[in-house]
């Protein structure tokens, strides 16, 4: 993982950190009126290095989707701890940035993923309560009668088609905005 971007404007800095399902976002139509550097980091532990390690001048917002390949590995609670390590490096780093974390979206691979993927969800949200400069974004919209909505996944359950990736981009431009 490597980035050698910097502020180059005056523009806002947002920095899009997540899994393959981020690969196809267009960084110019997510927020066009910031400069959105996107990085892949494909499990919690990668996004962490990269944080750690990172040389960036502070961007204003941090961006997180991670969770699609951790919640297969891990439960629930161990992702939370791990997302809070790099939740700290943030804070410690770049402390006024405001950082916006991307719950897991639904999949439909295996039953018990989806529902540690929910679990996982409802974790953060109450983990983030107690930090103001933290925020969580839900896809619930992404779910029909509490089920994933298959019209957005490919057909491995795991990834979004192009429809889910319209829609988490959709979902992450609106809270941006916000």
């Amino acid at each position: 993982l490597e980035t050698n971007s910097v502020h180059t404007t005056d523009l806002p800095t947002v920095l899009l950190i997540g899994t393959s399902n981020i690969k196809f976002i267009k960084e110019d139509k997510l927020a066009p009126f910031a400069k959105v550097i996107k990085q892949i980091g494909y499990t919690l532990d990668e996004t962490y290095q990269f944080i750690s390690s990172s040389e960036l001048t502070s961007p204003d917002l941090f961006l997180f989707h991670p969770f699609t390949n951790d919640i297969k590995r891990y439960d629930p609670k161990q992702c939370v701890d791990k997302m809070n390590h790099s939740i700290e490096v943030v804070q410690h780093k770049w402390p006024q940035s405001k950082i916006i974390i991307s719950l897991a979206t639904p999949r439909a691979d295996e039953f018990h993923h989806h529902t540690n993927g929910q679990i996982l969800n409802t974790l953060l949200e109450q983990h983030v309560l107690e930090n103001q400069s933290v925020t969580t974004l839900n896809h619930s919209n992404m779910l029909h009668d509490g089920s994933p909505d298959l019209n957005l996944l490919n057909e491995d359950g795991v990834h979004l088609n192009e429809k889910g990736v319209s829609l988490l981009a959709s979902n992450m431009k609106r809270m941006i905005h916000n």
